[in-house]
């Protein structure tokens, strides 16, 4: 490391340079990113508070930092969005999903929970063989499309009873 070999350079045999400046030195120089680390090895008491430990906390630090960018670059596909949120990685995080499609309306650039658009056919389909018609209970159609929508407006079926009391 340059502080190193700079305070190695700078001190004489009679005036070793201070170890705890060295540790606020490179503390001091850390970017924006380990900030957090920094707060931690603040909390650091005792015999473990050197510079050779510093530099291996660093070290191991800078390692997970890199693994998780590596994690979260995978994570660009909707089938591991669930798999990045149990990571730690939240699904509104500012990530790109320029390359994610919605599966509601086919447009890239959203999730079908970002979805303000009128769904595909494809879409529609989808709902009409998962979910079952209000009405009749039947896949296949929607209640709009029901044939049993007639009767069931004719016997009150989703009209609301009045009662006082």
């Amino acid at each position: 490391m340059e502080i190193l070999d700079l305070a190695e350079e700078v001190s004489t045999e009679n005036d070793p340079m201070r170890e705890s400046w060295i540790m606020t030195r490179i503390l001091s120089v850390l970017p924006p990113k380990l900030a957090h680390f920094r707060t931690s090895w603040n909390n650091v008491t005792g015999p473990t508070k050197n510079t050779e430990t510093l530099i291996e906390r660093l070290r191991l630090e800078d390692e997970q930092l890199k693994e998780m960018t590596t994690n979260a670059e995978g994570c660009t596909n909707n089938a591991l969005m669930a798999r990045c949120e149990k990571q730690g990685q939240s699904s509104n995080s500012k990530q790109d999903k320029s390359a994610l499609a919605c599966y509601k309306c086919g447009k890239k650039g959203h999730v079908i929970k970002e979805c303000r658009g009128k769904p595909c056919q494809k879409y529609i389909e989808y709902c009409k063989m998962k979910y079952s018609c209000n009405i009749c209970k039947k896949k296949g159609h929607f209640a709009k499309d029901c044939e049993f929508r007639e009767e069931a407006n004719k016997s009150g079926y989703g009209k609301q009873k009045r009662v006082a009391f």
